[in-house]
């Protein structure tokens, strides 16, 4: 893939967050992220840009393992 973003690294955490909701502050001075929400881990294929789909479709079979041991 010849993309804007060819060679951009991430790395995936899974955690579970303990706070309330109102604690996650998004609208700071320069926000990276406009809204947020909460979703099913199981749902992040089907809202992926399509670049994205593969990598999520892999996450999703990921959490499946670690759920099931």
């Amino acid at each position: 893939m010849e993309g804007k973003y060819r060679g951009q690294k991430q790395k995936w955490f899974i955690m579970k967050f303990v706070g309330k909701d109102n604690e996650i502050n998004v609208k700071t001075k320069n926000p990276e992220f406009l809204d947020w929400k909460w979703i099913e881990a199981s749902k992040l294929p089907s809202i992926a840009v399509s670049f994205k789909v593969d990598l999520y479709k892999k996450l999703k079979e990921e959490l499946n393992f670690l759920n099931s041991n």
